[in-house]
């Protein structure tokens, strides 16, 4: 009988810091929704062989977003205008090997209507991270490297898609038509 209270307390524990999370806006990381005015997208990118364009429309499809062929067939459309990766040495060793570096990673985007208006100008999205390397690799040939690359383009999808969900469509629309 004790052991049955002590589940009890305990579920009801797990019960209230569930509901705690969820009313506080607690969401995984990369379960971050679109606008549902966004569930039908047109999506361009400037390299159709980048591996961002592929993480990009596998995260679009996870949230439910239907991509469509033209740019006419969806309210909104999004470009992908440009990323930049970039590596800095910060510092180096007394027998002048570089220790770290800093790994820049910029993703610049839009988001247009189907009627051609640009609901803001190009956007730039940057993320950094350090990488300590050993003095036997090569940078841009390590796993370690790779590693960290493929987390910015994911770190970068998810702060898109963060951008995107707070977006207020229709008052967008709304103060372009004012001007």
């Amino acid at each position: 009988m004790s052991y049955l209270l002590q589940f009890n307390r305990y579920g009801l524990l797990w019960l209230i810091l569930s509901l705690g999370l969820v009313g506080c806006g607690f969401k995984l990381r990369g379960t971050e929704s679109v606008p549902l005015k966004l569930h039908q997208l047109y999506l361009q990118t400037h390299n159709v062989e980048s591996p961002l364009r592929n993480e990009l429309i596998t995260a679009l499809h996870t949230r439910g977003v239907t991509l469509v062929k033209l740019p006419r067939e969806a309210p909104y459309s999004l470009y992908i205008l440009n990323t930049v990766l970039n590596q800095a040495i910060t510092s180096t060793s007394t027998d002048m090997q570089v220790r770290n570096y800093l790994i820049t990673y910029s993703l610049q985007y839009q988001l247009i209507r189907n009627d051609g208006q640009r609901l803001f100008p190009p956007q730039t999205l940057s993320l950094t991270r350090t990488y300590v390397a050993n003095t036997t690799q090569i940078l841009n040939d390590s796993y370690e490297f790779s590693t960290i690359r493929q987390g910015l383009r994911q770190d970068a999808i998810n702060q898109l898609f963060e951008r995107l969900r707070v977006l207020k469509l229709d008052q967008i629309a709304i103060d372009n038509h004012a001007t």
